[in-house]
């Protein structure tokens, strides 16, 4: 009897030997990998732009690097390839940069989750579909482009259910965050009383605080309100000109300046 119990004893040994010896095996495997990947998200953006300028001046060996860090998760990496590919405006490329931005979208990256919500709002390399535009500009909330994206969705009832309210509300903060586009917005609409009451103080403070932004439009506005007399200021025939002749270089000139102090 001991001697059967023995022998199955010595027959079961190795093969449980050879599981244990298995499992330690993958998990030093998992802990290898899990420590690696965070080591790839560790990496602080300077690194990341270091990557960036090694991949314009062709280095070996930088791109790879940067994908590596991007397959890890890195949200900042996967938004550099995606700015790398978008410079090319093939089709092909295009579509490369937005699997990318979704990429970094989806790891948490404001940035990438506003240009995704572009791409679906303006449907060129992607659909047309503004729930998902809306879908996006909510995950890149922190931004003010993206606050005023949003708003102006909510405010048209595109991609959901119109909420003038809330809408309305992200656009003033859209608006006190620094947005150009925002504050010309809010700017329209206490001049129209749209929504807001007709407050022509308002819409003065706000189209000077775009116009600081160089707005083009709201650049415009200003000098045909100076040319007219209008949101309570007097004839100035100069100052609309300057205004003007501003209104055309910015509409021309396609790199954003830093704030400018016109007002």
């Amino acid at each position: 009897m001991w001697a059967l119990i023995v022998g199955q004893i010595r027959r079961w040994r190795w093969p449980a030997m050879l599981l244990l010896t298995g499992l330690a095996a993958v998990a030093s495997l998992s802990a290898r990998a899990s420590a690696q990947r965070d080591a790839a998200l560790a990496q602080a953006p300077g690194a990341i732009q270091q990557l960036r300028l090694d991949v314009q001046a062709h280095r070996p060996g930088s791109e790879r690097d940067l994908r590596q860090l991007a397959d890890y998760g890195h949200p900042l990496a996967a938004r550099t390839l995606a700015e790398l590919a978008a410079v090319d405006a093939t089709p092909q490329a295009q579509q490369v940069a937005l699997d990318w931005y979704r990429r970094g979208a989806e790891a948490g990256d404001a940035e990438s989750a506003y240009r995704l919500g572009l791409a679906y709002l303006q449907g060129r390399t992607l659909p047309s579909d503004p729930v998902q535009a809306r879908r996006w500009f909510e995950r890149a909330g922190a931004l003010p482009a993206a606050r005023f994206r949003l708003a102006t969705l909510l405010l048209r009832g595109e991609g959901g259910v119109a909420n003038a309210a809330q809408g309305l509300q992200w656009l003033a903060q859209a608006a006190t965050d620094g947005d150009a586009d925002a504050m010309f917005a809010l700017a329209n609409r206490y001049r129209d009383g749209e929504g807001l009451p007709r407050d022509e103080m308002q819409a003065l403070r706000w189209y000077r605080a775009a116009a600081n932004g160089e707005h083009p439009a709201a650049l415009q506005t200003l000098s045909l309100a100076y040319a007219r007399g209008e949101l309570g200021l007097p004839v100035d025939p100069d100052q609309a000109q300057f205004l003007g002749e501003y209104a055309g270089h910015a509409a021309k000139c396609h790199t954003p300046h830093a704030r400018v102090a016109l007002f």
